[in-house]
């Protein structure tokens, strides 16, 4: 009788978690760009230390 490991061990190497990790970091890049470009558009008018702060809180939420 074959162990539960025995027919996991002729299965291809599966690269699923490292892509998924990989497509979670270029999102959370593409999010914290588009946080960027909002907080430097016309719309949002602040001075430069509540900026650093609001991004440094964002940064901390996508953790």
């Amino acid at each position: 009788m074959a162990d539960g490991n025995f027919n996991r061990s002729h299965l291809p190497v599966n690269s699923y978690k490292s892509g998924h990790e990989a497509g979670t970091a270029q999102m959370r890049m593409r999010a914290i760009q588009a946080f960027r470009e909002l907080l430097s558009s016309e719309a949002f008018q602040t001075d430069e230390k509540t900026k650093d702060a609001l991004m440094s809180a964002f940064r901390e939420k996508l953790k």
